[in-house]
């Protein structure tokens, strides 16, 4: 896995490189130079790998070049086989082995063709917009062309640095469902309105992500597609939509093959992707109706079924059930309000102290918010709207200082982040006139070395959105 906030092994600016032109490559799903500006699905994560050619302990270019070309253009054909919109490059990296090692090998009678340099180009197929496709002002980690743009937009470069997986309580518990069935007796996978954590993950195993959205009340998901809802350890709701998480943060959770395949069958008559006008038919329930969604109400309980408009192949527009949402009745949403946190000030205070003590999990994880689980031994903790620490053991590997973790219509803008003497919107002239001699300023981003820690600042429209810091 590589680290798209690193800078890349060799330079990705190659401006003679061009996407294939034949009739071919112009069918394929393309390349997004921006990110879509709507709710999408990452359908998969790919990788293809090529190899290059050295000459006399240096890289070809020519040979680089036409290898990732050659990769770009089979994960568009990877993203046409998978039915995907595009593929957004998420990264690369190479492997050359040192030329020493090259030439010993070969005195000792190796061959020269073992150690060819291979590269390997990272991409995510991604699926259509509700609606129309639109896209944003915000930029790609690598365009069309293969070159470098920056690195880091929201939540985006953690893709290829933290991979999210479950507790490590009970590493990979996933116990075989009972069934796919959702109505209001048998609940939804065998989960039923009112039980405990506890049952939940007797029935479910153990979730990808656990978050305490207030002291009363907590949020489980399985996956990107099953979300539960627990109000004094009580489960009050299960549903398919997420509308906690921006999708930039969604889009980096593995999937649930269990859930996310959306096998789910409403009263064992209506699945996935049921056109509108056959509900009646299959379904002999009282329904309320809008072009958004149908309401079935079962006592105490409610069912939502979400529609989604797609456009049919005569170009007319048919609402289609894609997800669901099991409630009891008059459940009140639950708002995130986030009071300061001080985990800012705790940081920095240890930072000003210039102590040799590591900075370790005990003195950040008290003001987490919530968590989710990286490996058996690392995990992530979130603290409000920009703040996520990464801890590796019982030390703390990385922090991030990120645009947004939560979404648009759950969480109200709160203030800008700020650490060490930037804050999240600054210029990069003011922000180098404050760091001084000792930053390295590019393009987007600023690098800064100190003794026990480095930082990486990233720019977008010459403003300061996010950064990393690496602790030594």
């Amino acid at each position: 896995m590589i680290n798209l906030l690193q800078r890349p092994l060799m330079s990705l600016a190659i401006a003679t490189l061009s996407v294939a032109t034949t009739a071919t490559a112009q069918d394929l799903p393309p390349v997004l130079d921006h990110y879509p500006d709507c709710q999408y699905d990452t359908i998969s994560s790919a990788s293809v790998k090529k190899k290059f050619v050295i000459k006399s302990g240096s890289i070809d270019r020519e040979s680089e070049q036409r290898a990732i070309r050659e990769a770009i253009f089979e994960l568009r054909q990877q993203a046409q086989n998978a039915q995907a919109y595009g593929v957004i490059l998420t990264g690369w990296s190479n492997h050359v082995a040192r030329w020493s090692n090259v030439l010993e090998d070969v005195r000792e009678g190796g061959r020269l063709d073992n150690h060819k340099p291979e590269l390997e180009v990272f991409g995510d197929l991604i699926g259509h917009c509700d609606g129309a496709m639109r896209f944003s002002n915000r930029v790609t980690p690598i365009n069309q062309y293969g070159q470098q743009q920056m690195a880091l937009g929201g939540i985006h470069g953690l893709k290829k640095t933290i991979v999210f997986n479950v507790e490590p309580g009970n590493p990979r518990y996933q116990p075989t469902l009972a069934h796919s069935i959702v109505d209001f007796d048998r609940g939804a996978y065998g989960a039923k309105l009112g039980m405990t954590m506890s049952q939940i993950e007797q029935v479910y195993g153990t979730p990808s992500l656990r978050f305490a959205m207030t002291k009363d009340t907590v949020l489980l998901s399985y996956g990107r597609r099953q979300w539960l809802v627990f109000n004094n350890d009580q489960l009050v709701e299960i549903t398919t939509e997420n509308r906690w998480f921006s999708s930039d943060l969604v889009n980096h959770i593995p999937f649930d093959e269990r859930f996310d395949d959306d096998q789910w069958q409403l009263w064992g008559t209506v699945s996935n992707n049921t056109a509108f006008d056959q509900l009646k038919s299959k379904i002999d329930k009282k329904m309320d109706a809008d072009d958004h969604s149908v309401v079935i109400q079962d006592g105490d309980q409610q069912l939502t079924l979400w529609l989604t408009g797609v456009v049919e192949n005569n170009n007319q527009i048919s609402r289609k059930v894609t997800g669901y949402t099991l409630s009891q009745q008059h459940v009140e949403q639950t708002k995130l309000a986030l009071n300061p946190n001080q985990i800012n000030a705790v940081i920095s205070n240890h930072f000003n102290q210039q102590t040799e003590t590591e900075l370790e999990s005990q003195h950040v994880e008290d003001f987490a918010i919530g968590e989710i689980w990286v490996s058996k031994t690392a995990k992530m903790l979130l603290f409000d709207d920009h703040v996520t620490v990464l801890l590796k053991g019982k030390s703390v590997d990385k922090l991030y200082f990120l645009e947004h973790v939560f979404s648009d219509q759950w969480q109200p803008r709160d203030q800008p982040w700020s650490f060490l003497r930037v804050s999240q919107g600054q210029s990069m002239e003011d922000a180098i006139a404050i760091l001084g001699d000792d930053a390295f300023a590019e393009e987007d981003s600023i690098e800064l070395m100190a003794d026990n820690y480095s930082k990486e600042l990233y720019f977008y429209d010459g403003k300061l959105i996010a950064a990393e810091v690496t602790i030594y």
